[in-house]
C-alpha cells in the first residue's frame, strides 16, 4: 500500500511538471499607471521588453516628461516607474 501511494504521488508530480513545462512565459512592460505600453504585444524575453520600452519612451521626448495619473515623471526617471511582468500562456 505504501509503495502504491509513493508511485501515485510520483506520477502526480510528473504530471504537474509536464503541465508546467507546456506553459509559455511571455513578458510585458507596464507603464507607471499600470497599463501595458503596447496593448497588442507581449515579448519573448526581457531584452525585447527593454527595447520596446526605449521605443515607447521616445514618444514623450518632445514634451520632456511622461504625464502620469500621479503627476509628471522626468524621462530620465521613467524606467524606475515602469515594470516588466511575466505572463503565463498556455
Amino acid at each position: 500500500m505504501e509503495y502504491q501511494n509513493k508511485v501515485l504521488s510520483l506520477q502526480k508530480q510528473i504530471k504537474t511538471y509536464k503541465t508546467m513545462a507546456k506553459k509559455k512565459i511571455r513578458y510585458d512592460v507596464l507603464s507607471p499607471d499600470g497599463f501595458s505600453i503596447d496593448r497588442e504585444k507581449s515579448y519573448a524575453n526581457k531584452k525585447q521588453c527593454i527595447k520596446a520600452f526605449n521605443e515607447w519612451k521616445k514618444r514623450f521626448e518632445l514634451q520632456g516628461y511622461y504625464s502620469s495619473n500621479n503627476g509628471r515623471i522626468d524621462l530620465r526617471d521613467l524606467q524606475d516607474y515602469c515594470q516588466i511582468v511575466a505572463i503565463e500562456e498556455n
